[in-house]
C-alpha cells in the first residue's frame, strides 16, 4: 500500500484535483499529510523536510539535476517559502485551519482542517 492510499478520501481528493499550476500546493498538501499526527497537526519543520524531498522527488522524475538543487535549496530556505507563501494560500482557501502564533518557533505547526481529516 502507498503513502497516498493511506490517506483519507478527502485528503486524496484534494492532491489529485490541484491544477499544474498549483502543483507546489499540492507537494506542501502532501507533505503536510505526511508529516501529521492522528489528528491532522504537523510541525512546521516537518512539513520543510517532507516538503523539501517531494520537490527533489518530482525533479528527479522530470529528469532535472537534483542533486544540484539539492545543494542549493535549504531546509531553512523551504521553511520560510511554505511559511510566507504557500501555508498562507492553503489556509485562505480553508485546507488547513488559519495560521496563529510566531511559525519560525521550532515547535510551530498547521493543522488540516478538521472536516477534511476526519
Amino acid at each position: 500500500m502507498s503513502d497516498s492510499d493511506k490517506l483519507p478520501e478527502s485528503v486524496r481528493a484534494l492532491i489529485s484535483g490541484f491544477s499544474q499550476r498549483d502543483q507546489l500546493d499540492g507537494l506542501a498538501l502532501h507533505a503536510i499529510v505526511r508529516a501529521a499526527d492522528d489528528e491532522g497537526v504537523a510541525k512546521i519543520r516537518d512539513v520543510a523536510a517532507q516538503y523539501r524531498d517531494d520537490y527533489l522527488r518530482a525533479l528527479r522524475v522530470k529528469g532535472v539535476n537534483a542533486e544540484h538543487e539539492a545543494g542549493r535549496l535549504g531546509q531553512d530556505e523551504v521553511r520560510a517559502y511554505l511559511t510566507t507563501s504557500i501555508l498562507p494560500r492553503l489556509a485562505e482557501s480553508g485546507v488547513i485551519a488559519p495560521l496563529d502564533g510566531d511559525l519560525e518557533r521550532d515547535a510551530a505547526t498547521v493543522r488540516i482542517s478538521p472536516s477534511l481529516w476526519k
